[in-house]
């Protein structure tokens, strides 16, 4: 049932973006200095071959925020029904939201999951880029934040638990 309209995915893809745009600037410039740091280890110890790869890593990881809010815009557009497709987002210099129709109690359990997991999924391929793991576990292991959003109190884990809560 995954919409092929492009206004949908449009309209999904710009909410990712409202929700993410202040915080993966934020994140960019922390990651900055460190980053620059380990790329130039990393050329030191292991030669320049590894400054492409380095610095696509540090750049995915400044993209996670934007991949997380992508990660429940999706999900939300794959699950809702035509009327509930369109989300909107929100965001500040230290957090994003997107702004979404409520689903069932699975449904909202699916999307709010699909966040941190796409995040994480960042971490993922910066560990399968072609970098010692003394460089790049690192800087993986910063995509590994995005699982605070699945505490008890955050809005993604109050969600996730219901729907576990939820019998079927």
């Amino acid at each position: 049932m995954t919409p092929s309209r492009p206004d949908v995915w449009w309209a999904a893809l710009s909410a990712a973006h409202q929700a993410s745009w202040r915080l993966v600037i934020a994140v960019s410039a922390v990651v900055a200095l460190p980053g620059s740091v380990i790329c130039i280890i990393g050329v030191a110890v292991s030669g320049a071959d590894v400054l492409v790869p380095m610095i696509l890593a540090l750049v995915l990881v400044s993209l996670s925020p934007f991949v997380h809010e992508l990660g429940h815009v999706t999900v939300q557009v794959v699950l809702a029904d035509a009327a509930r497709q369109v989300v909107a987002g929100r965001g500040t210099w230290s957090s994003g939201a997107v702004l979404r129709w409520g689903l069932d109690v699975h449904g909202d359990g699916a999307v709010a999951i699909a966040g941190p997991l796409a995040a994480l999924g960042c971490g993922v391929v910066v560990l399968a880029l072609p970098v010692p793991f003394v460089l790049s576990g690192p800087v993986a292991a910063l995509s590994w934040v995005h699982l605070r959003s699945l505490r008890r109190t955050a809005p993604d884990g109050v969600q996730v638990r219901r729907a576990i809560r939820a019998r079927y």
